[in-house]
């Protein structure tokens, strides 16, 4: 199971130039003269999707937000902007922003290794180790390369797919499964977790990599990492109903996931949980999102009493050397943030996907806006869906 490495979905509808006029007018066109919300009616019918929500701001506030369809189809529960989901790979642009906070802080170095704990259980306080590339034993891998995804970490299969468990409790935490997948037991198992590549040279999109450099903030601040960031960015955000695990307290606001099948709304999910929670396990809504997004904004423009200024605009700036040609990497994405993907198009963002749920989060630094897509049904399998969600992007960034 993967999260969305790219997705072309994310920047062909704003992006002519690539396209060519006539086929970027083919497939982002939008009902022009007809109001906002029927043409979303009409894009979330033709999806198949459960339920889904939407929302677009600038550095003020929200500008627009709404959900539609079910949160909960067999119960009839609707599905609004403070529905609560999993939110996949967007998850990791709050690795990122804990990163920045902690650099401009002077608590951290991007060029400096990722100390991980060795031994033990993997739980706080025990002995750190440098993460390493096991064919360049000489080179520490530095929290730059984890977060730009050119560190060399893979995701290998097998071993990714057990970060995946049923029910709503992981009996493993993150930091012992990260210490497992790199100091394993059998040391052969480590040729098919690290590319051919030394560290900087080549692009490789990694969850574990992503996992990784929560498991060395833990190690770097001593606190657990679902703790940090709540204390620290969630909460002073007024994401107030974000989290890293589900939250039974919600009782229906919390969506329940649809798989695509044969039915038109999908197929119920049981209840599944990621023992990597910090690549993919957040657990947020429109809403929350659409705040997480403005609060980026504000910071980018230096006008953020809560988040650190310098360090949003150092966190969504280029990583890369763009004279460097790294292998692999992505055409639509040329550049990396700290942990966000840098388009070819020009705007910032992430997008997400897992089982039951797709998501995508996206700034536009130059016009100050920001959109929110989120839907409790994966769109991977759904072309209609697809379809759908290109021409409700394409109209959300004109609300």
């Amino acid at each position: 199971m993967k999260k969305f490495k790219t997705s072309q979905l994310f920047w062909q509808c704003g992006n002519a130039k690539l396209l060519g006029a006539v086929a970027w007018l083919a497939l982002c066109h939008s009902a022009v003269g007809a109001p906002f919300e029927q043409a979303l009616q009409q894009q979330y019918r033709a999806s198949g999707l459960p339920g889904l929500c939407v929302a677009a701001v600038d550095a003020q506030g929200v500008r627009y937000s709404a959900g539609l369809g079910l949160a909960d189809v067999e119960r009839g529960v609707p599905y609004d902007a403070d529905t609560v989901q999993p939110v996949g790979s967007v998850s990791k642009t709050l690795i990122g922003l804990a990163i920045a906070d902690l650099v401009t802080r002077g608590e951290l170095d991007l060029q400096a290794p990722v100390l991980l704990p060795a031994k033990g259980d993997g739980s706080l306080g025990f002995k750190a180790q440098a993460m390493k590339h096991p064919m360049y034993p000489t080179q520490a891998i530095t929290w730059a390369q984890l977060a730009t995804h050119t560190s060399g970490l893979l995701d290998e299969a097998q071993a990714y797919d057990m970060a995946y468990v049923q029910g709503r409790e992981a009996e493993m935490s993150m930091a012992a499964y990260i210490r497992d997948y790199l100091f394993p037991a059998a040391p052969k198992a480590l040729e098919a977790r690290f590319a051919q590549a030394a560290p900087g040279e080549a692009y490789a999109y990694s969850n574990l990599g992503a996992a990784a450099a929560a498991v060395g903030l833990e190690q770097q601040t001593g606190i657990s990492f679902d703790r940090f960031t709540q204390q620290r960015l969630l909460r002073p955000m007024g994401m107030l109903s974000s989290g890293w695990h589900f939250n039974p307290e919600l009782g229906p606001r919390n969506a329940t996931l649809y798989a695509a099948d044969a039915r038109s709304l999908g197929r119920r999910l049981p209840p599944y949980t990621l023992i990597t929670y910090a690549d993919g396990g957040l657990h947020s809504s429109c809403n929350d999102l659409a705040r997480y997004t403005s609060a980026l904004l504000r910071a980018y423009a230096g006008q953020s009493n809560v988040l650190p200024n310098a360090g949003v605009r150092l966190m969504l700036s280029p990583q890369l050397d763009s004279k460097v040609l790294l292998k692999d990497m992505p055409v639509t994405e040329p550049n990396q943030g700290l942990f966000w993907q840098i388009r070819s198009n020009g705007t910032v963002g992430h997008s997400g996907s897992d089982p039951g749920l797709t998501a995508f989060i996206s700034l536009d630094l130059i016009a100050g806006r920001g959109r929110v897509f989120l839907a409790n049904g994966d769109i991977g399998e759904r072309p209609k869906a697809k379809a759908a969600f290109v021409e409700i992007w394409r109209d959300l960034a004109l609300r």
